[in-house]
């Protein structure tokens, strides 16, 4: 009896391979040869290992719609009566059928000529271009996988196929079996299974494999009777050996597969684009080429190679000697077959010479490219299987798709920052026009993509954080490998030391104190993440995507930063916001607003489709009837999600039926197309249900509470604690509906309005409030206590539970981490959520909970350094404090003023709210502690060193009482100035020492710079400049790490200063002129006269008198004004006298040695008066002792 599968009959087996077998076909209404895959496999393999490798080729190959790429029509399943009625078949196993390709394959086929081979090989990388941009990975390239299709088949050409190892974008695969692959063409990284960094060079280097194969006649490493252990090994530590190729090449051909089969991935060709522009033109010079040299190589090959060269193995199983039972570096590197650190995973080939360069492909002048879909695609009455699978395509966006790709070319001719804002209603297609131009950007090699996504209820994974996270590939490590990871990829980067790595390791896991540092300000963790954007942006620009902008204030701030500082960033920013979604957050909108106004920023409305392009999009995407085509395109009224969800619906629950004119709608069935959108979800959530029984829809609501990205683990603890059936066979009706997306945690839903339609149901049948209680519950019981956003979260569920003393409980909490570690955007966030819960109590104005918010808003007007409402919000604090008879909240808020008058240089106001405090918080020691450390600060300003060296030590005991290190390190600073000022230097460094070594245990590299600075002073001050010299340097290199400008700009002075004490006048000069140009661009103009100051004796070398003095003058005019005093101007201008008494200019000399005079005299420093006027007398000017 013949089999018959969809629309399709098989016929003979015609191959099989390791894991399917494959048979001819032919489909019954058009009579168009296929091929078709029926799923078989090693028996030591479960059919659910086999099945969901399976289900992942299907997955790719549907993806890519390429002309050099094999094309699938459908897929399915073998059903019950199937199997009874062909015995050999078992019920469950997948199958799917493909493209005929009458050609054969690589592995039999040799070319003749260079021309030939390279139009063969343009296409290959073109196509392995286009499933890079894809997101897939093939990681099994080899000649046995690449098809040939003749005249007569439905698409001639050459065409990868076999993705039964492809990796998707959010794929990962367990240590132990993520080696398979064929061994003649793997990785090196593919060989260790290090599938953390496999990329678009994995595959390249498996490609350069085949090329040396197809143009040599054997692989690269196919030694003669090597077991399967000498061929990995050789892949990891062989360079290839002498080129001998079997037809005239071109000479530069060699160098372009060597490139190829470098073995450390960053030094291959990054692309396949970059691969295909290097790849030597049909007119290149050729190499020498011997005709003997061709028989003497075939027959080489045909009698030394003994293993085939195209098997597939699974490396882990094939290792069944003593000492490799796993391919894994620690069993091979005790046998002595590879070492951890030996040179040659990371060294280039010795032919040097021959490698030609791995620059980026240029960007093409138009994003228009030859078709990759061809007429013959759909074949009828199949693929409905294939509906969601396949990209939605893009269509009616011809105008935005121009002026984004103009202005991607603009950003890779200047090398500068563009950013545009992609805003139109929910279903609209912005993040579709994002995606196309990502994918478009990598299939040209033109640009890197990095995406952002936010949503209303930050869940974890998303945000800047989670972007890194995901680029650096550190999901799933604990602190450990984490920190090994990430200081692996910084020494690949060239990065020395290791505040990099611990940088980034605070930025991918927010709430890990093990290895990380502390960023004291957004900017400073900004100023890392800019790094990282200049490593990415080192070869090519990026598309940087920031998704649902209205949702992400951090990434908003990040995206201020980066247009404002104007840096030379080859990067375009896409944002994307729903227009209404945009409106209800006010404060997001304004500053958008605010950006366009000031020409950062570009919009891009995007309007509903037209009827004639809906009508585009319904057709490409399945083969409708016209007149179905015509009923969809009506009622979509130009939204594409709304009609692909109303497809999908209808392929879900089975109502189409092929037809001679394409798919209809079957008999009886009316084809009711809902209202609206949220009723189309609602729709397609009750037939999800009758396939996976009831329970779903409860299981879905209580998934949408917790955010757009779905953790796996929390929403079946969640299920479990409302009763709910456990939810396992439901994620794979989802991801089969695509109504869901798979995640690395979990899985998200395919669009923010199906997750609204689920809450807005939970909410109409009143079960919203009891979901989010059950859903604190569960979340305070599993959540990891270090796990980021905890106590947001919770508070956030509790708020939405309507248990509002509990969510500001939670939210306060969450609000102090974000205040600690100065991210003030979340902390303004969470403090709006109080608000909330605050007013939903009707708690009286006067209540104590309104008081600490106020307390907080004042925190962070007092961190943004807002004085018109620190000023104007103190003494209402105070006031109010005292009203509600709290001593605790007299002292805390009397403290926090004193340290805000005390810096405006009111000492005696400042001394008296200290005295308040004290007297009201005699049992709270972390408010003594507070208040010692500002005692300290004052009496220091106002030179009273005693009372100021008493209430540092004061400062440091209390500290230490309440653990507080980072505390104890700031007051050992203080008191190492206090002994500084009191001359005694050892004291002060040995303080110092100390400090910084607490500092650097709390991973605080502001306040260590701050140290090592102050460690400088000490060094400058008892005459060890040598020493003082690399203190100010090293705090230079941390300040330039933090890329704090401020910090730079004052060590950079320091270390002009100290060049300039030491007379090496010229080392100065670039030193002062940067610091000045950094000071007076940051507004700091007092800081600005001192580098001034410098220039000014720097001047002096070479300057004319007049000049000097004229330079003078506007100094010293500058220092009158503003009654400065400053030991390091007097210097300077002590120097600058110097230089013009030797140059004989004793006029000048005697007015500028004056004024330095002028300020030793109110320094009170007798020792360094005493000496400008002996500077004076030399030079003819007798001074008054």
């Amino acid at each position: 009896m013949s089999l018959r599968l969809g629309a399709f009959q098989v016929g003979e087996e015609i191959g099989r391979g390791g894991m399917a077998r494959v048979y001819a076909g032919l489909h019954e209404r058009l009579g168009t040869e296929v091929a078709i895959k029926i799923m078989a496999g090693p028996a030591r393999e479960s059919t659910e290992v086999r099945s969901r490798r399976f289900a992942k080729e299907i997955e790719a190959v549907a993806r890519l719609q390429h002309p050099g790429v094999v094309m699938i029509y459908d897929h399915g399943i073998i059903d019950a009566e199937t199997a009874a009625l062909h015995p050999k078949l078992q019920r469950g196993i997948p199958w799917f059928a493909m493209e005929y390709c009458s050609g054969g394959n690589l592995a039999t086929h040799q070319f003749e000529n260079w021309v030939d081979l390279r139009n063969a090989l343009v296409t290959l990388l073109d196509a392995l271009a286009y499933t890079h941009a894809f997101g897939v990975l093939h990681r099994d390239l080899k000649p046995a996988n690449v098809l040939i299709s003749d005249a007569d088949d439905v698409r001639h050409g050459i065409k990868l196929a076999d993705f039964g190892l492809a990796l998707g974008e959010e794929d990962e695969v367990t240590a132990v079996h993520s080696s398979l692959g064929t061994p003649h063409y793997m990785a090196p990284e593919q060989v260790l299974g290090h599938w953390r960094d496999f990329d678009a060079s994995t595959d390249l280097y498996a490609f350069g494999c085949m090329v040396w194969r197809l143009v040599t006649g054997r692989p690269p490493f196919a030694h003669g009777d090597a077991v399967l252990t000498q061929i990995l090994t050789s892949q990891l530590r062989d360079t290839p050996p002498r080129f001998f190729p079997l037809f005239a090449v071109p000479d530069t051909l060699e160098g372009w597969l060597r490139r190829l089969l470098q073995k450390a991935p960053l030094q291959r060709f990054r692309s396949a684009a970059d691969a295909m522009a290097a790849l030597p033109d049909e007119d290149a010079p050729m190499a020498p080429f011997d005709d003997l040299q061709e028989s003497v190589n075939i027959t080489a090959f045909e009698n030394t190679v003994v293993l085939p060269d195209d098997a597939t193995v699974v490396v882990e199983q094939t290792f069944n000697d003593p000492g490799f039972m796993t391919w894994d570096e620690d069993a091979l590197s005790q046998d002595g077959v590879v070492r951890r650190n030996d040179q040659s995973l990371v060294t280039t080939t010795t032919d040097i010479d021959k490698l030609i360069p791995a620059r980026s492909a240029p960007i093409p002048t138009s994003w228009r490219r030859r078709t990759s879909r061809a007429s013959e695609e759909r074949l009828l009455g199949a693929g409905l299987a294939l509906f969601g699978l396949r990209p939605t395509p893009l269509v009616g966006r011809h105008d935005e798709q121009e002026y984004l790709w103009q202005t991607l070319s603009e950003v890779h001719r200047s090398g500068r920052l563009k950013a545009v804002l992609l805003q139109g209603e929910a279903g609209c297609g912005k993040s579709r026009l994002s995606e196309w131009l990502c994918r478009q950007a990598g299939w040209a090699g033109a640009a890197r993509p990095l995406v952002v996504t936010h949503s209303d209820s930050q869940a974890p994974g998303q945000g800047l954080s989670g972007m890194i996270d995901y680029h650096l590939r550190c999901h799933g490590l604990d602190s450990k490998e984490l920190s090994k990871r990430l200081a692996k990829l910084c020494e690949a980067w060239g990065v020395e030391g290791d505040f990099e790595p611990r940088a980034l390791a605070r930025i991918v896991r927010p709430n890990q104190e093990e290895g990380t540092l502390r960023f004291n300000n957004p900017q400073e963790r900004y100023a890392v993440i800019r790094r990282l954007l200049r490593r990415i942006t080192a070869d090519r620009p990026l598309i940087l995507v920031i998704d649902d902008i209205q949702w992400g204030s951090d990434a908003l701030f990040f995206v201020e930063e980066l247009l404002k500082l104007g840096e030379d960033l080859p990067v375009l920013i896409l944002l994307t916001a729903r227009t209404r979604a945009l409106r209800e957050r006010p404060f997001i909108e304004s500053r958008l607003q605010r950006l366009a106004e000031g020409s950062y920023l570009e919009t891009l409305e995007l309007d509903p489709l037209t009827e004639n392009d809906t009508r585009e999009l319904i057709t490409e995407l399945i083969g409708l009837s016209h007149d179905l085509v015509q009923q969809v395109a009506m009622r979509s009224e130009g939204n594409p999600l709304f009609a692909v969800q109303l497809l999908s619906d209808w392929v879900a629950r089975g109502v189409l039926e092929a037809s001679d004119r394409g798919f209809k709608l079957a008999e009886g069935e009316m084809g009711r197309v809902p209202d609206d959108v949220h009723q189309l979800w609602l729709q397609r959530l009750i037939e999800l249900e009758k396939g996976t029984g009831q329970g779903s829809t409860r299981a879905m609501e209580l998934a949408a509470i917790l955010g757009r990205d779905v953790a796996y683990t929390e929403w079946i603890e969640l299920c479990l604690a409302y009763e709910c059936p456990r939810p396992e066979r439901l994620t794979d009706h989802l991801f089969k509906a695509g109504l869901a997306l798979p995640t690395e945690s979990g899985w998200s839903f395919c669009h923010a309005l199906f997750q609204e339609s689920l809450e807005r149901q939970a909410k109409e049948a009143g079960r919203w409030q009891h979901y989010h209680q059950t859903a604190a519950q569960v979340l305070e019981k599993h959540l990891d206590p270090d796990a980021p956003n905890r106590a947001r979260r919770l508070g956030t569920h509790l708020l939405e539970a309507q248990a509002y003393s509990d969510a500001i409980t939670y939210l306060w909490k969450a609000a102090k981490f974000h205040l600690g570690v100065s991210e003030l955007i979340a902390f303004e966030e969470i403090l709006d959520l109080v608000d909330t819960a605050l007013n939903q109590l009707h708690l009286p104005e006067d209540h104590p909970w309104r008081w600490d918010q106020a307390k907080h808003r004042f925190q962070l007007a007092q961190k943004r350094y807002q004085f018109d409402d620190i000023m104007g919000e103190i003494e209402r604090l105070i006031a109010w404090a005292e009203q509600l008879q709290d001593d605790g909240r007299i002292a805390d808020i009397s403290v926090h003023a004193a340290t805000v008058i005390g810096d405006s240089g009111d000492f005696d106001a400042s001394h008296q709210l200290l005295a308040k405090a004290r007297e009201r918080s005699q049992t709270n020691t972390e408010i003594q502690a507070r208040i010692a450390a500002r005692e300290a600060r004052l009496y220091r300003s106002r030179g009273d060193l005693c009372r100021a060296e008493q209430a540092a030590v004061d400062a440091i005991r209390l500290g230490m009482a309440t653990d507080n290190l980072g505390w104890v390190a700031g007051n050992q600073q203080t008191l190492a100035d206090i002994r500084l000022a009191q001359g005694r230097l050892q004291e002060a460094l040995d303080l110092l020492e100390q400090a910084i070594e607490l500092a650097d245990s709390q991973g605080d590299v502001s306040a260590k710079a701050m140290m090592i600075n102050s460690r400088g002073e000490v060094f400058r001050a008892d005459g060890r400049l040598e020493e003082s010299l690399k203190a100010y340097e090293d705090a230079r290199n941390l300040g330039l790490q933090l890329e704090n400008t401020f910090w730079v700009a004052t060590t950079s002075c320091n270390v002009g200063l100290v060049l300039l004490a030491m007379e090496r006048i010229d080392a100065a000069a670039p030193y002062l002129e940067e610091a000045d140009r950094m000071f007076r661009r940051g507004g700091k103009l007092l800081f600005a006269l001192v580098s001034q100051a410098g220039l000014l004796a720097c001047s002096a070398l070479e300057e004319d008198s007049e000049t000097v003095l004229t330079n003078f003058e506007e100094i010293q005019a500058s220092i009158q004004q503003r009654g400065v005093v400053e030991m390091d101007l007097a210097m300077c201008l002590q120097l600058t006298g110097r230089i013009m008494a030797r140059r004989e200019f004793y006029g000048v000399a005697a007015i500028i040695l004056t004024a330095a005079l002028q300020q030793w005299d109110r320094l009170g420093l007798a020792e360094h008066r005493d000496r400008c006027r002996r500077d004076l007398e030399s030079a003819g000017v007798t001074v008054e002792r």
